[in-house]
């Protein structure tokens, strides 16, 4: 495929056309995934959650592996973390994306506020986690799934709002949505609260795909959202800027079967850090934005995110 024709692709993928912007570097066709005798040997099953990003990051990895020559295929759906991990170390499945906040919070017995804010320590921490109970952590990706809070950008310009502490004096006549939970989580209203000193002056309890319904409409002036959303591609939000560091990072690492990782040998790590890096945060947004709003599946997605950025022969 022409390289003009690769980078029109992806800038479409995100949904900002050829001539808009995009988180395309200047040269971002790089090294080509390929294959190497005696990887189809090993056979790897990639797991994922129940949820787009997840069904996505599983078919990158799992494309990936197979252009590396590895015998790879994917189980969506799997379930949560913990039925995730369980199907790990069952051996139902060789690997699946994980989350270094969710790995210490739900597996390691980390609390949520001494999670730490830097990535190394995070992914160090969550690694020593994984192999103390036999399994392998490679290395995460760039993009970072947390939670932040978004607002219409034309209503944050209207009010020159462009980080969470510049909420204080325009909280308490606001709404705020989020999902329910978002009452009691410390990196939620609580945490907003402690860390910014902001009172909103209503929370509205609303399912994920009405945060940005209830923005649209007026109904809400600030949201609690996902930094990797979808919406967020389309260039009608803004995601303020965390400047108290309130929120950890959910940065996703492939975990997998320690023994399954020796079996495989160097090329499948090397093979993850050539797909990942240009796994950013907005990259992502473009990708779910192309399967939640878009309609196209999670397997068409990953495959036009691998011949976008070169990271394949077909």
């Amino acid at each position: 495929m022409p390289r003009l024709l690769l980078l029109c692709l992806l800038a479409v993928l995100l949904a900002a056309g050829c001539g808009g912007s995009t988180d395309v570097d200047a040269d971002p066709v790089g090294e080509a995934i390929t294959p190497r005798p005696g990887n189809d040997a090993t056979r790897i099953v990639v797991g994922s959650k129940e949820f787009t990003e997840s069904r996505v990051l599983a078919e990158i990895y799992a494309q990936t592996l197979q252009a590396a020559g590895y015998s790879a295929s994917t189980q969506l759906d799997v379930g949560d973390e913990k039925t995730n991990l369980a199907a790990v170390r069952e051996r139902r499945i060789g690997a699946y994306p994980e989350y270094t906040a969710t790995a210490l919070t739900s597996f390691f017995g980390v609390p949520l506020a001494e999670v730490p804010r830097d990535t190394p320590d995070a992914f160090a921490d969550a690694r020593a986690g994984f192999a103390r109970i036999g399994l392998t952590a490679l290395p995460p990706a760039p993009l970072n799934d947390s939670q932040g809070v978004g607002m219409r950008v034309e209503d944050a310009d209207r009010l020159g709002i462009r980080t969470i502490s510049d909420l204080r004096r325009h909280a308490p006549r606001m709404t705020i949505a989020g999902a329910p939970e978002c009452r009691t989580r410390p990196d939620c209203l609580p945490g907003l609260r402690r860390r910014y000193g902001l009172r909103f002056g209503r929370f509205a309890a609303v399912a994920p795909d009405d945060r940005y319904k209830r923005l649209d409409s007026g109904d809400a002036d600030v949201a609690v959202v996902f930094t990797t959303d979808g919406q967020l591609s389309r260039g009608s939000y803004r995601v303020l800027r965390d400047d108290r560091r309130l929120f950890p990072a959910y940065h996703p690492m492939l975990v997998l079967d320690a023994g399954l990782a020796r079996k495989a040998g160097p090329d499948l790590a090397r093979a993850v850090s050539l797909v990942q890096a240009d796994l950013t945060t907005s990259v992502m947004q473009g990708l779910n934005a192309a399967v939640d709003l878009d309609g196209r599946s999670p397997r068409r997605t990953a495959r036009e995110y691998l011949d976008a950025y070169g990271l394949v022969n077909r």
